[in-house]
């Protein structure tokens, strides 16, 4: 008897209750990590929760046109709202409450008690994007759970492409659309790149969002819009600057999509950034030791430009650090600016390039450190580059 009753308790525990109307009901079925509790309230009220991942998917409806693309998505919502919802995944019953009488408060359009299924997102043909469930709500669209985490709907936004891409990848101004949406809500709710889904990623019975939906460039140009990196945070002082560099292909980083902050730049590829920032072309002058280089057209437009005359050797040292000096000598010569006088405590007039440095630090190119310092022959590292070429930009 004892055993029944612990039993009993923890059922209560882990799935609150069933009832109906006006019952209230406190379950948890997220870790702390994924924004604890994400369903908590009475059954009256908007279900809040913080959105960790988004899904995408795909009407499967070959006939949406730029015509009647808005009455498809209302057609769409309520078919799945209304004549889809209860029962689509058996296996949910008793197990998540939120799916079975536990209402979100905004159900659509006849307020019935029940979460029913919904995409928060609807992006048309024309790229026009379509208000869905409120952000704030849970809306039941994938089901399913990754290994190791919990029910997907309880911490993802659903972004649903209207048409069907079994056979044809969306059109350019919808996938255009469904980039930038996508971006714009990771960014929004510092969702990470590696928290964004297809469908048929979570729930592996569907194709969904189709088989000639491009989905790994779509990720990876998700990736570039929001300056995603493995070892960056949004939190950095320099994300903003390095978003908007990557999203424009100034900035790549590398293979293995890290970023690798405070690693010195060298030479080659700051002209390198510079070269795609500027939109350079190369040109038929070279130094001796550029022949070969991987950024041999680079340093060419570069020489060709003035923006760089070499070493006294007449070579270039490619994969040489650049220091904060030469940067500031180079970004003046790129913007043919005035010599001028520098405030940095150890930038002294005698220094060779006192007047570059002080013509961009009032320019607002290059700044210094919190001591008043510039260290000009210290080399220039990752993060630095891409603030000073976000000012340039």
């Amino acid at each position: 008897m004892k055993k029944l009753i612990l039993t009993l308790i923890i059922s209560l525990l882990l799935f609150g209750t069933a009832s109906g109307a006006g019952a209230s009901a406190g379950i948890t079925v997220c870790p702390t990590e994924y924004g604890e509790p994400v369903m908590v309230g009475s059954q009256t009220g908007p279900q809040f929760f913080v959105p960790k991942a988004i899904v995408i998917h795909h009407s499967a409806d070959a006939g949406v046109t730029t015509e009647n693309e808005a009455w498809k998505w209302e057609g769409y919502r309520n078919y799945h709202m209304l004549t889809v919802h209860p029962g689509i995944y058996p296996e949910w019953t008793g197990i998540y409450v939120a799916q079975q009488d536990y209402p979100d408060g905004l159900s659509w359009p006849a307020q019935k008690d029940y979460n029913d299924i919904d995409y928060h997102f609807g992006v048309g043909p024309s790229g026009t994007v379509y208000q869905g469930r409120s952000v704030k709500t849970i809306g039941w669209h994938a089901g399913g759970a990754l290994p190791g985490k919990p029910e997907i709907n309880t911490y993802a936004l659903g972004i649903c492409a209207l048409g069907d891409f079994t056979y044809s990848p969306p059109p350019k101004a919808q996938y255009d659309a469904l980039v930038s949406l996508t971006a714009d809500v990771c960014i929004e709710y510092q969702i990470t790149f590696d928290q964004i889904y297809g469908h048929k990623e979570i729930r592996w019975t569907t194709a969904c969002p189709g088989d000639s939906f491009p989905l790994s460039q779509f990720k990876e140009d998700v990736r570039k819009q929001i300056g995603g990196f493995w070892d960056v945070s949004y939190n950095d002082w320099f994300w903003s600057s390095l978003r908007s560099l990557t999203a424009s292909g100034v900035i790549t980083g590398y293979d293995d999509k890290t970023f690798q902050p405070g690693k010195p730049v060298t030479r080659a590829e700051f002209i390198s950034a510079l070269y795609r920032l500027e939109g350079g072309e190369p040109a038929y002058t070279l130094f001796p030791d550029c022949y070969g280089h991987w950024a041999m057209n680079a340093i060419s437009w570069a020489k060709a430009s003035g923006i760089v005359q070499g070493f006294p050797d007449l070579g270039f040292h490619p994969d040489e650090p650049i220091t904060r000096a030469q940067v500031a000598v180079v970004i003046f010569n790129l913007t043919h600016n005035v010599q001028n006088f520098s405030s940095f405590t150890d930038v002294g007039i005698d220094y060779w390039a006192y007047g570059f440095i002080g013509s961009m630090e009032k320019a607002g190119y290059i700044n210094g450190y919190p001591d008043g310092t510039f260290r000009p022959d210290n080399p220039l590292l990752r993060e630095e580059m891409v603030a000073i070429l976000a000012r340039v930009k």
